[in-house]
């Protein structure tokens, strides 16, 4: 579970802007300035392959998930199977899961995750990364984790596009996904977002969504 933390209550209205104070990982963020936990682990034993049932549930973030040393292979997202297809860096949405494959095929020893945001616009963000840990059986107590070799950028649209354009039906010659082939009906909708009065909001106005 993907979440953010903050050190005190906002009030989400009109033109405030929500910038978290950490990203977590079940429920800690790991030791980052001003955050300090001892970080989420995760248990495996070398040989075994788990699932990981990944949830972005912070509010506003697009995030990426990271595990130094480890591809995961992705079979699902948002509740739909895809054809599996094996990254290093998972980019997962507001309210989105994702399902992966994890295969501990590597050395004993603990290995880093990390969490960090996505943003490719001038908007103001939670640019902190969150820490846990892969930790197999049989490690050394104390022993220094491995670090990931590269981190995304914040801005990393390259990233972003491939791991879309990498997610694909389970449509195949064999098992065809039949679909309908004639359309009754087109509907055009048009999505924004604007400013409206607000005589008790921030500078008298709010922001909007719109759809049509």
């Amino acid at each position: 579970m993907l979440k953010l933390w903050s050190t005190k209550q906002h009030k989400l209205a009109c033109l405030q802007t929500y910038i978290s104070d950490a990203h977590i990982v079940n429920g800690q963020t790991g030791a980052v300035p001003g955050c300090p936990s001892p970080g989420f682990t995760l248990h495996v034993e070398s040989g075994k392959t788990y699932l990981l049932r990944i949830i972005n549930a912070a509010l506003n973030d697009e995030l990426f998930f990271k595990i130094a040393g480890h591809n995961i292979t992705v079979v699902e997202v948002d509740a739909a199977y895809t054809k599996p297809f094996s990254t290093d860096t998972i980019f997962i949405g507001p309210g989105q899961t994702t399902n992966a494959l994890l295969t501990a095929d590597k050395s004993v020893g603990k290995y880093l995750m990390a969490v960090s945001p996505f943003m490719d616009t001038l908007v103001a963000v939670d640019n902190v990364t969150a820490i846990a840990f892969l930790r197999y059986k049989g490690t050394i107590a104390f022993s220094p984790p491995v670090l990931l070799t590269t981190s995304p950028a914040i801005n990393a649209t390259p990233v972003t596009s491939t791991f879309m354009d990498n997610l694909r039906s389970l449509n195949s010659k064999k098992y065809p996904a039949n679909v309908p082939l004639t359309v009754d009906h087109s509907l055009y909708f048009t999505i924004g977002v604007g400013i409206d009065p607000c005589a008790t909001c921030v500078n008298g106005s709010k922001a909007v969504g719109a759809i049509n």
